[in-house]
């Protein structure tokens, strides 16, 4: 259960893979896998009065026996911390997790930072999607 893949450029991997991949017997040389993957961070402060938690949603989905073999996973991970400290000079914030950790961030230069913002949460949202398809040549 080991397939060797070759990219556009001529590297080359040969990778294992377990019995959860169904429709492994389908994959034939010279078929193409194609493989799309997306990672993405978004910041925001919240309301005064909303309360968020440190969280972790997965989606996965993959072929079901018998069809063209693929799959696909999604996992979302959510820290929060509170803003304990601005620096309005130098643009930055302090930023507490809840296992008691503290930085110092620089925020962009085009986002409002305020004294008011101490206190407030700051969700740290991180997005990472793959997707796999086998195309038959």
């Amino acid at each position: 259960r080991s397939v060797s893949l070759e990219d556009d450029k001529g590297n080359r991997r040969t990778i294992t893979v377990g019995p959860e991949v169904v429709n492994f017997d389908q994959v034939s040389k010279g078929d193409k896998v194609v493989i799309e993957y997306v990672e993405e961070q978004v910041v925001y402060v919240n309301d005064v009065d909303e309360h968020s938690e440190d969280s972790v949603a997965v989606a996965e989905a993959v072929a079901a026996e018998g069809e063209v073999p693929g799959a696909m996973a999604v996992e979302v991970v959510e820290v929060v911390a509170t803003v304990s400290a601005v620096d309005l000079e130098s643009h930055t914030a302090t930023l507490t997790f809840s296992d008691g950790t503290t930085v110092v961030q620089a925020v962009r230069p085009d986002v409002e930072l305020l004294e008011s913002h101490v206190g407030r949460e700051v969700v740290i949202k991180h997005t990472t999607a793959m997707a796999i398809a086998v195309e038959k040549m």
